[in-house]
């Protein structure tokens, strides 16, 4: 059961059609990071955040997949690295929104804690 369950993992994480979608889904990302601008409505940042927050867990969820499936094989493609590291920075950037929005960062603000690190 467990070979069958991880044979099918693989299956999907090197599956083309798994790719184009992943392509589709960044090319969707790239418009809609696009329709961003300067200033704009707060309505329109706050369906763009929503939006952003599907792909970053289809993303997420993209590369659970490879790495399930390739297991330390992922790592062994420079692609598959730059995915990997676009996702990690992608879910800090999630939490430093969440962190922005709540009190926390009237208290703690992220920049201050990046000098003080570099300081010590």
């Amino acid at each position: 059961m467990q070979l069958k369950c991880a044979l099918a993992v693989f299956k999907l994480a090197t599956d083309q059609k798994f790719d184009i979608f992943i392509m589709i889904v960044i090319l969707l990302n790239m418009f809609t990071m696009a329709i961003e601008y300067y200033q704009a409505p707060s309505d329109l940042e706050n369906v763009l955040h929503y939006v952003n927050v599907v792909f970053v867990a289809i993303f997420t969820a993209e590369c659970l997949v490879k790495l399930v499936g390739l297991r330390h094989y992922y790592f062994k493609n420079p692609w598959n690295v730059f995915d990997f590291a676009v996702v990690v920075m992608s879910i800090v950037g999630q939490w430093i929104f969440v962190v922005h929005r709540s009190s926390l960062f009237v208290q703690y603000r992220p920049t201050s804690l990046i000098l003080q690190y570099l300081l010590l």
